[in-house]
């Protein structure tokens, strides 16, 4: 999820309403999960950064979740989420 919270929609990034409405409902589903407390407040993060246009706010906290869940991730999820990191720090803003 919050991957996709970082990623735009087919190629576009959505207008800021709908980033908003994505953002809260993506912090709704966070809150509901049984999830090791180190990553709720990287994951809390994440989807409000999602709902700003800051593409480097948004890869430093698609960071902080990377970092906070590397322990429960495999080697290949790591290399796909790195890379939209990587992807998010080459965006102009």
């Amino acid at each position: 999820m919050a991957a996709r919270l970082s990623t735009p929609v087919a190629g576009a990034i959505p207008d800021a309403p709908i980033r908003a409405a994505r953002a809260a409902g993506a912090s709704r589903w966070f809150a509901s999960l049984a999830l090791p407390s180190p990553l709720r407040a990287p994951l809390t993060r994440v989807a409000a950064a999602s709902a700003r246009d800051s593409a480097s706010e948004l890869a430093e906290a698609l960071g902080t979740v990377i970092a906070a869940a590397r322990k429960h991730l495999d080697e290949g999820s790591l290399v796909e989420l790195e890379g939209v990191v990587k992807r998010l720090g080459e965006l102009k803003e």
